[in-house]
């Protein structure tokens, strides 16, 4: 199968751990501790370029935050961080020694070079809605904002994900889901392989799901 011309492609790839732990505080506040890992499991490639863009532990997101979560609904919380760390972890030489087409060094997910890190110090907030809102149709919904202190505070790290999950029957189900990111040390690359400075980014996916239990009588 050509890579220039594949038949099958990648569509969603997407690794994401998170923990919260907190203790109780007053009312519907906890001071809480956040831990969260992304990665994705396989290589990424910019259609129908043949080099990958992005592969497992490049990039890989650490961050560990401290602050305080609020949590009036078992549906809704939302958590608000004055402090805490980001790791970006780009364990690729061949990404990070990425040149634009001028030749200048731009390296990938904001690592350059010989790096293979990228430590950034700041506050954040995350938010999580998840709740049936009609009979077999489940929404959930989820902001992420981290602002450096150290390098341009105000150009905010944004993720939003929606996603809609509808239960057609027993075996069927729908989805349909949305992401919109924006991260300042991510360049945008067209489909000519050039590459532009950061942009706003957005993916609309819908797809079939097919599940059926093997159950012991």
């Amino acid at each position: 199968m050509e890579q220039s011309d594949p038949k099958w492609r990648k569509i969603n790839d997407k690794i994401n751990f998170v923990t919260k732990g907190g203790i109780y505080a007053w009312h519907n506040w906890d001071y809480a501790g956040l831990f969260e890992f992304r990665s994705q499991f396989a290589e990424g490639y910019n259609y129908p370029q043949t080099d990958y863009i992005s592969k497992f532990m490049a990039p890989g997101y650490f961050q560990l935050s401290l602050g305080m979560n609020y949590k009036p609904f078992d549906y809704f919380a939302l958590f608000v961080s004055p402090v805490g760390a980001r790791l970006t972890v780009v364990n690729d030489t061949k990404l990070t020694h990425t040149v634009d087409d001028k030749q200048n060094l731009i390296g990938a997910f904001g690592v350059k070079g010989d790096n293979t890190t990228l430590w950034q110090v700041g506050g954040s907030l995350n938010m999580i809605f998840k709740k049936d809102i009609m009979k077999n149709l489940n929404y959930m919904s989820k902001l992420d904002l981290f602002s450096d202190y150290r390098n341009n505070p105000l150009n905010i790290i944004v993720g939003f994900e929606n996603d809609f999950l509808m239960k057609v029957n027993k075996y069927i189900s729908l989805s349909l889901t949305t992401m919109l990111i924006y991260d300042d040390n991510v360049n945008y690359t067209d489909k000519e392989g050039i590459t532009h400075g950061p942009r706003t980014q957005f993916r609309e996916t819908f797809s079939l799901g097919f599940a059926y239990s093997l159950a012991r009588k």
